[in-house]
């Protein structure tokens, strides 16, 4: 059995090739990409002068002084960024603004 050849099957074809070929440049952009990123001086992050003008850093006690965990911003005893429980003495950083 050999399927009548259509306009319509033509370009249902052309059209899921077409899109196949997008994907699969796609994926090969995006490795390019990562590994040149990985690979290249790309400066990442805040400039340390910035983040010493907009942060201050506290040395963590648990217990200590009655509105510490409110400097915190309302009892927050864990990193926001890792998830991780502080440790005493350990210094963390705050956002001046809040």
């Amino acid at each position: 059995l050999e399927a009548e050849q259509t306009i319509f099957t033509h370009q249902l074809w052309r059209h899921c090739l077409l899109n196949f070929v997008s994907i699969v440049l796609h994926r090969i952009l995006c490795v390019l990409m990562f590994y040149y990123l990985m690979q290249s001086d790309f400066k990442r992050g805040i400039p340390p002068d910035v983040l010493e003008k907009y942060s201050k850093r506290m040395p963590f006690r648990r217990g200590g002084s009655p509105n510490f965990s409110e400097q915190l911003g309302g009892g927050d005893m864990e990193c926001s960024i890792c998830f991780g429980a502080y440790t005493e003495g350990e210094e963390i950083r705050k956002l001046i603004c809040g």
